[in-house]
């Protein structure tokens, strides 16, 4: 196998919370599959345009040929660093002949619409409703905005303007569902808070609709709801995974997760453990600039309950101001120590896998300044204070910022 190919695009299907598609969720650019010289949108194209055309063969075909793929980017730069990659996984995980005889993707990845009742600091409007109007509402009031942030918020707040998003109501969209949901394998549901996203029921409905029980259902959640229809329908299905998003301990989650309530999240956390033993339980962390802290706290939380729990880092590498390894050496390696303290045999991996990512320094200070100018509009705003609760990186921020 050479060193460019991936099995995904033979067998998985991504959608952006405004109908486009990408390879992968691991596409950080804004790269989307083309349909001729348009974006592909699902609900709107037929699924053949999209899967069979001329964007994805031309990208299968330079796999096949061992060529660099530009959308595959962040994968070759995790490779570079000795960081296994999505392509890596992927193939290790499913690769088989057999789904180089094309078929309807096998693997889907939806996201059914930007509706999310939070404003986390490392999000953007596309992907929630209420930083969409956040942010609207903060730049016709205020004319202070440093002109990156208006230009960064000016971006995304004009893609949710300019596309239907809606696109997941439409016949075609039903259609889609129905041609690949008989032989399907992998549903992942995201969005947006997908348990909000009423359309996320009737997709699991079309799996048992066609009796489709093993298919390997999983979905992320902020764990602020728990409706009793999403998680019911796990009862239907061989095997499943919850990937609950906790980014910090307490007010750290609550401000980088903002407005998350740690009591409500907790509750729903021990309604997860509830779930039935088929029901993987995931917690995905995504390690950022402020949350470093939060490591030890978080894993010896976990620790204390009996059900097995992965905890899973994801690498922020977007908004760059939140980036984990934007810290002065000096700050890396107190982190790395205090990482190095943590005993835990069941996330043991895990701890190591984010010491390598952190020895890999991207420290800058003009960065760091937009990071105290990102944290400035925010706590502005919100009923919470960044030195309040992480008062030790407070410190840190104003030392680079005086130098």
């Amino acid at each position: 196998m050479n060193k460019t190919f991936c099995i995904y695009p033979w067998i998985n299907f991504h959608t952006t919370t405004e109908g486009r598609c990408k390879l992968c969720c691991h596409v950080y650019t804004e790269d989307y599959i083309k349909v001729g010289d348009n974006d592909a949108i699902v609900g709107h194209h037929d699924i053949d345009q999209i899967w069979f055309g001329d964007y994805m063969e031309n990208v299968r075909n330079k796999m096949l040929n061992g060529e660099p793929v530009k959308e595959c980017s962040r994968c070759y730069e995790h490779e570079l660093k000795g960081i296994e990659s999505s392509r890596e996984w992927a193939n290790k995980n499913y690769f088989t002949k057999q789904y180089l005889s094309l078929e309807y993707p096998k693997h889907l990845e939806l996201r059914l619409g930007n509706k999310c009742n939070l404003k986390c600091n490392s999000c953007w409007s596309v992907s929630s409703s209420n930083l969409y109007k956040e942010r609207k509402k903060i730049m016709s009031i205020d004319k202070d905005i440093p002109d990156w942030i208006n230009n960064q918020w000016h971006h995304e707040i004009n893609i949710v303007e300019s596309f239907d998003f809606k696109w997941f109501e439409t016949k075609e969209f039903s259609t889609f569902i129905d041609k690949v949901s008989p032989t399907l394998e992998k549903l992942y549901l995201t969005g947006g808070e997908p348990t909000l996203i009423k359309a996320n029921v009737n997709v699991l409905n079309s799996l048992i609709k066609y009796n489709n029980n093993s298919c390997y259902v999983a979905w992320t959640t902020n764990l602020t709801s728990w409706p009793q229809e999403f998680y019911e329908s796990l009862d239907f299905f061989d095997s499943s995974e919850v990937q609950m998003s906790i980014d910090g301990y307490k007010s750290s989650n609550t401000y980088i997760r903002y407005p998350t309530e740690w009591d409500i999240v907790e509750k729903n956390f021990k309604n997860a453990l509830d779930l039935p033993s088929k029901v993987s339980l995931k917690v995905y962390f995504v390690v950022q600039a402020w949350n470093l802290l939060d490591i030890r706290k978080l894993v010896t939380w976990l620790e204390t309950f009996e059900r097995k729990i992965d905890f899973v880092p994801i690498f922020l590498e977007y908004p760059d101001q939140l980036h984990s390894t934007v810290w002065p050496k000096e700050v890396i390696e107190f982190i790395i120590n205090d990482l190095q303290k943590i005993y835990t045999k069941r996330h043991s991996n895990s701890i190591e896998r984010i010491i390598n990512y952190l020895h890999d320094s991207i420290y800058d200070k003009k960065k760091i300044t937009k990071m105290k100018e990102f944290i400035a509009i925010n706590d502005k705003y919100r009923k919470i204070k960044f030195k309040d609760i992480f008062p030790y990186f407070h410190q840190i921020i104003e030392k680079e910022c005086k130098i």
